[in-house]
């Protein structure tokens, strides 16, 4: 796996050198890189990451802002055209995320940086846009909770993919992970 990672290393560091001239010229303030932000229920902002309050927490690759106007950027490694939709919409998760700790912001720039491939993908939305989907995702979270209320985790189906299994949190005690994929 490191040597897979590896090998990204010059690709990750041209498009951060290339994303640093870009910034110089478009005047962007970097308001974080790495930045974790947490919510609640309510979408408003908690200050620890692991509260238990939290209902949607995420971390920005690069965050940065311009006279209302605020730019969130994601670097992939690996992306396919298929999970292209899945990644603007992590990435509109990630602009409600910051909306509400961040100054007001009219406009949203969402870069997708598919550094395996040297792609720059951008989508924009006004807040108008990204208050809606927020509305949007709130209660899709809450359907799900609902539904999930009283059952145990043996009632519910998991995912079938190792690769999903790997990347989830409960990997070392979910039996379905152990039992069908070994230790995970």
């Amino acid at each position: 796996k490191e040597e897979k990672l590896l090998k990204f290393i010059p690709n990750i560091s041209r498009f951060v050198k290339a994303h640093i001239r870009k910034l110089d010229k478009e005047s962007f303030e970097v308001i974080g890189t790495e930045k974790q932000f947490v919510v609640d229920e309510y979408f408003e902002p908690l200050k620890e990451f692991n509260d238990k309050r939290a209902f949607i927490r995420g971390k920005l690759d690069f965050i940065l802002f311009k006279n209302g106007t605020v730019k969130v950027v994601d670097h992939k490694t690996s992306i396919g055209i298929s999970n292209v939709e899945r990644a603007f919409t992590q990435l509109k998760i990630y602009a409600v995320l910051a909306m509400e700790s961040l100054p007001p912001a009219r406009s949203f720039i969402l870069e997708l940086h598919n550094v395996k491939k040297g792609e720059v993908s951008r989508r924009i939305y006004d807040i108008e846009q990204l208050v809606a989907f927020r509305e949007k995702l709130r209660k899709k979270i809450l359907s799900i909770e609902e539904a999930l209320k009283g059952k145990g985790p043996l009632s519910l189906k998991p995912a079938t993919s190792k690769s999903v299994c790997e990347y989830c949190d409960f990997k070392t005690i979910c039996c379905y992970a152990v039992r069908n994929h070994g230790k995970v």
